[in-house]
């Protein structure tokens, strides 16, 4: 038997769970939506702290890993934090990342927004996911604005993020990496289920929320990038942001196994 079997995946619930149990010693499950069932031993959320959300839908041996401390994240956004400097609300690079499909092409918009008069001065990485079916036009995009610096998938985004003055992003997975960094960021949310936790983050000021993939304009991430680079309201919580995630999660998640006793 296999000591720890993790599930990170919406589409499996108690149902799957209790068909795999006799063959491992214990189940981990990664959640964020607290909308079904499950029979697991240790539950990981690490973007809510509620452990309400969870009643009734864990069996009352299950422990509950809940929060940003607990953010999995992979080891080189600890070690650019260790050499992080102090974010100044000077924007000279900007990093645009929309995960590795953007079917709603985003980044065309925001690369739209960045070659205005007012902000093609910045200096532009643009990632390109493995599945985006836009690449062609991006890449045209960018050679036809100039001062953009194209890339492909990588294992980690780090150091792009450590670069950069500013982001503009998705509110997924990322958003613990760029808050790790303390990257000041404009979002836009992909997803249903990154909507709640965006406007917590919003409200705290350490995000900006510009609005959803399927209605968001150029000019809503035109004036995003103005407000942000004019009358900058997220560099003074950089620090603040950083804490929220220090990237140490791992090592947590992987204490909390530990200790378990099964």
């Amino acid at each position: 038997k296999a000591n720890w079997l993790v599930v990170d995946q919406y589409g499996l619930d108690i149902e799957w769970e209790n068909q795999l149990a006799p063959y491992v010693n214990a189940i981990m499950v990664i959640d964020d939506l607290a909308n079904r069932e499950h029979a697991c031993h240790l539950l990981l959320d690490q973007n809510y702290t509620s452990e309400e959300r969870y009643l009734n839908l864990v069996p009352d041996c299950c422990r509950l890993i809940l929060g940003p401390s607990f953010a999995v994240l992979r080891p080189e956004y600890s070690f650019f934090r260790a050499f992080q400097a102090r974010r100044s609300a000077k924007v000279k690079r900007i990093f645009i990342y929309f995960g590795g499909s953007d079917s709603a092409n985003v980044s065309f918009k925001a690369m739209e927004a960045l070659s205005s008069r007012s902000h093609k001065h910045f200096l532009v990485d643009l990632v390109i996911g493995s599945n985006n079916c836009y690449r062609a036009a991006l890449e045209q995009q960018a050679s036809k604005r100039g001062l953009t610096f194209i890339h492909q998938s990588r294992i980690h985004l780090a150091d792009l993020m450590a670069e950069a003055d500013l982001a503009i992003g998705a509110g997924g997975a990322t958003t613990w990496e760029r808050l790790c960094l303390g990257l000041p960021s404009l979002v836009v949310t992909c997803a249903d289920n990154q909507v709640p936790l965006a406007q917590i983050l919003h409200n705290k000021g350490l995000i900006r929320l510009i609005g959803e993939s399927s209605t968001v304009t150029v000019e809503d991430i035109h004036d995003a990038i103005r407000v942000e680079t004019e009358t900058p309201s997220l560099f003074p919580n950089s620090d603040a942001a950083m804490q929220m995630c220090d990237g140490a999660g791992v090592k947590r998640v992987l204490n909390q196994m530990d200790e378990y006793h099964v």
